[in-house]
């Protein structure tokens, strides 16, 4: 909860080093991220997001090296609605989880048994 600033410092192999924009960041004790159920999962995930999204969404799934193992697209429908997506294909260990549409972004962290 909060504002937070953040800006980036590139230095060069020749040692020139520039700074980014500054960007802020607010974050409310709404803004949670995904929470994924069951956790660990053997067979099936399922998640809500807050209401009032509809469109497009994109779940991908990625190993911990940040290799897209699944990608599913879903329409997303005002309301809270539950999401279900089978994970039976997955092998045991631990993946990053990321939602994605036009107005949300949301990451978090699947253990599959």
């Amino acid at each position: 909860m909060g504002i937070n600033y953040y800006r980036l410092n590139q230095v060069d192999f020749d040692g020139h080093s520039e700074f980014s924009r500054i960007i802020t960041v607010i974050k409310s004790d709404g803004d949670r991220g995904i929470i994924l159920f069951p956790n660990p999962a053997s067979d099936v995930i399922e998640f809500t997001l807050p209401g009032n999204l509809s469109g497009i969404g994109e779940l991908k799934i990625f190993s911990l090296l940040g290799i897209l193992v699944k990608s599913i697209k879903f329409e997303m429908n005002s309301g809270n609605e539950a999401y279900k997506f089978d994970v039976k294909h997955l092998i045991s260990g631990s993946y990053f989880v990321e939602i994605n549409s036009e107005n949300i972004h949301k990451v978090s962290i699947l253990y599959v048994e």
